[in-house]
């Protein structure tokens, strides 16, 4: 798993002079000297952190310098300043993010894997990268109803599914070898130290979403799933994240009535698991469309600071806002909200349980 310094040292010199190259940090100087300029303090941040790493680079050993290259690219790719127009995807240079993690799985001694995808269609978790041939993709599929979905729900560094799982559940049964033992977890906790790094911009308001499910055959050398988390965490990251936001981004892109319910229907079901029983949903003024823009984007702002990793706020459309987090955060947000509605009635809140999720999905499309 680690980076021999004898070998890997001419290389990552080319790779930081390639990176960290004249063009670069020209770029970082002139953002840097016009900031008063800029008004986005996420953004301002972003590129001070950039900045660091420029500074700090020559004195980064092999493998910190590959940890900071991922880190960097995650932190522009995820970024949703205008000011930033990637020009390429520098993985394409090796290949897809899969590829990408596929390499540094193996590294670790992690050669069969899976990542499982939840269908708002068909409502069950199904597996869209595959590498365990002993796994049958068209029969294992996981329910957020079920058992297992339940175990992933409460244990945040994973669960390892033994023999005695398989036989006594009859969907691990029709999908899954008996001769092996498995560790299944949640990506979103593997992923939780780069967006607990890079700051919370574009991350709390999405961590409901349907989460991708990592899936892997424990080979020899882990006895514990603390110490498959810590490796996850420690080399996987950023490619786990980069294709967790693609994901997002499809989830964004299905509009039709049917997909929202669908949904509605997840968030509302995965709050219940989690133990919270309201949804807070948020509306801006509809007479007051023209200000809309700007206090929604102070509303979320605001969001930002209050909900955890744990929370979940979907904006329908530029009014309507659901919000599920725990009872001390939604008193902060109704607290928000009260606080802009000092000067006039920008915004109402409407509280619903989680467990009808058909009469949050009818407010939202009211």
């Amino acid at each position: 798993m680690k980076i021999e310094e004898s070998t890997a040292q001419e290389p990552v010199n080319i790779l930081r002079e390639r990176t960290f190259n004249k063009e670069l940090r020209n770029l970082v100087s002139r953002v840097s000297s016009n900031e008063g300029e800029v008004e986005d303090l996420n953004f301002k941040v972003k590129f001070s952190s950039i900045d660091d790493k420029i500074k700090k680079a020559d004195s980064l050993s092999p493998a910190q310098l590959q940890r900071e290259l991922h880190e960097l690219f995650y932190s522009i790719s995820n970024s949703d300043s205008k000011c930033i127009e990637a020009q390429y995807n520098p993985l394409t240079m090796s290949g897809s993010y899969e590829d990408h993690l596929k390499h540094l799985l193996k590294q670790g001694g992690v050669d069969l894997h899976a990542l499982f995808q939840y269908s708002l269609i068909d409502k069950v978790y199904r597996p869209f990268i595959n590498t365990i041939p002993s796994l049958d993709e068209e029969n294992l599929v996981i329910s957020i109803r079920g058992d297992l979905y339940k175990r992933l729900v409460n244990e945040k560094t994973g669960i390892i599914i033994e023999k005695e799982d398989i036989e006594k559940d009859w969907t691990l049964r029709k999908g899954l070898s008996q001769d092996n033992r498995y560790f299944a977890v949640f990506v979103k906790h593997a992923m939780y130290d780069v967006y607990k790094k890079l700051g919370p911009q574009n991350i709390s308001v999405k961590s409901f979403y349907p989460e991708m499910i990592f899936f892997m055959v424990i080979p020899e050398g882990y006895s514990n799933t603390e110490a498959i988390m810590t490796f996850l965490r420690t080399n996987c990251a950023v490619p786990l994240a980069m294709l967790h936001e693609d994901i997002v981004e499809k989830i964004d892109g299905q509009s039709s009535n049917e997909m929202l319910f669908n949904l509605v229907d997840y968030i509302s079901e995965s709050a219940n698991r989690r133990g919270i029983n309201n949804a807070l949903l948020v509306e801006f003024n509809k007479t007051k469309l023209d200000l809309a823009p700007y206090m929604v984007k102070f509303f979320f702002s605001k969001l930002e600071r209050v909900l955890s990793i744990s929370s979940f706020a979907f904006r329908m459309d530029i009014c309507e806002t659901m919000i599920i987090a725990s009872q001390d955060e939604l008193i902060e947000v109704e607290s928000i909200v009260n606080s802009l509605n000092e000067t006039d009635d920008y915004f109402s809140m409407d509280f619903m349980p989680t467990s009808r999720p058909e009469a949050i999905y009818l407010k939202l499309i009211d």
